[in-house]
């Protein structure tokens, strides 16, 4: 009897987001993934070292070529919540971009789903998981 070698494939939740996005990156999109992003970006703090997010923004500030109607960004974010299933936490996002760091969270948090509409351009928004 031969023994193999047992190996363990670690899935990258980063890798796969990356991969999800990849799309809207060649669109102009920046997409951002690190710790720090809630608290450089939204300016709340994680709840723990297990939160994560992932930050998705136009990169033009306002943009005239970069400027996907929301029907279109949502259908990007709803591939996201359904690969993080239970991990996906919430939707936060922003309609206008800032030339400073804001003093308050300028994110608004909404229910994602199918039938979520929103008024008004969206410029970034977050999807924060645990990990």
């Amino acid at each position: 009897m031969k023994h193999l070698k047992t190996y363990k494939i670690f899935e990258s939740t980063k890798d796969d987001l990356t991969d999800i996005l990849l799309e809207l990156e060649d669109m102009g999109y920046k997409v951002v993934y690190n710790d720090d992003v809630l608290l450089a970006y939204t300016g709340e703090e994680s709840k723990g070292p297990t939160t994560k997010a992932i930050w998705i923004k136009d990169n033009m500030s306002p943009s005239d070529w970069v400027d996907l109607p929301w029907h279109e960004l949502r259908e990007y974010a709803l591939r996201i919540k359904d690969y993080l299933g239970d991990k996906y936490l919430c939707f936060m996002w922003r309609d206008t971009a800032y030339n400073q760091v804001p003093k308050e969270n300028p994110y608004k948090t909404v229910e994602l789903n199918e039938d979520t509409e929103i008024d008004g351009r969206v410029w970034s928004f977050v999807i924060k998981f645990k990990e």
